[in-house]
């Protein structure tokens, strides 16, 4: 069965957000004057939703080689968090998932140097994300395999996607098209700042649980608003 997931590359959402604008007719590629300075605005749009509380980012396997002996492995500036679902250790063709730590648990460990195969992890919260493995892997182990979550990187040539929600596309592509008429043609842009909000509103009560809420008052046992 084909699957198929919706995105945007750069260039796609430079078009619609100069057609919404009005600045070009439909199907009319930007030239590369107009995708540079559309670049720049949609990685600010990107900036500003995540400082909003909207966090765009990205779940990724990421394996990592293991060196005897080392217990401490600091992770790349752009990973935010580890998922703690399935990590795991490999060696000999064999691959053993491990138990995350809290900090109490792993400080608890009386003996941090033992050696042999890594059963447990604990992720250090600092600017930089380190994760401690225990035991400390020996030779027999040459990977382990985490679920990172990173932010969505900066768009940078035409061809880049932005990995975003397919809910997220309209709602940063008129936020873009809002800040070029802005500049060029003001008059368009509190229409498409208010259709900007609107589509952003919408996506974010989408991530709300929603459901059906029925509320039965309690008279309690002393018949407080019945009829006699």
């Amino acid at each position: 069965m084909t699957t198929y997931s919706f995105d945007l590359n750069l260039q796609a959402i430079a078009k619609n957000a100069y057609f919404y604008a009005g600045l070009i007719g439909p199907n009319i590629q930007p030239d590369t004057d107009q995708l540079a300075g559309a670049k720049d605005l949609i990685n600010m749009r990107t900036k500003e939703l995540q400082s909003e509380g909207i966090i765009l980012r990205t779940l990724t396997q990421q394996t990592i080689s293991l060196v005897a002996g080392t217990a401490i492995y600091a992770m790349a500036s752009s990973v935010l968090d580890i998922d703690t679902g399935h990590p795991y250790v490999s060696g000999g063709g064999i691959d053993v998932p491990m138990t995350e730590y809290s900090r109490d648990q792993y400080m608890s460990l009386t003996v941090k140097t033992f050696t042999g195969q890594p059963t447990a992890f604990y992720v250090e919260k600092t600017p930089t994300i380190n994760v401690y493995l225990y035991p400390v892997p020996d030779s027999s182990w040459t990977t382990m395999t985490l679920p990172i979550i990173t932010l969505l990187p900066d768009l940078n040539v035409g061809t880049d996607t932005t990995s975003l929600m397919a809910k997220y596309l309209r709602c940063l592509t008129l936020g873009v098209a809002a800040d070029l008429a802005m500049s060029m043609l003001p008059q368009r842009a509190p229409l498409l700042f208010g259709q900007y909000e609107e589509a952003k509103k919408l996506a974010r009560n989408d991530d709300t649980e929603r459901g059906s809420l029925r509320l039965i008052p309690d008279y309690g046992t002393y018949g407080y608003g019945r009829r006699f």
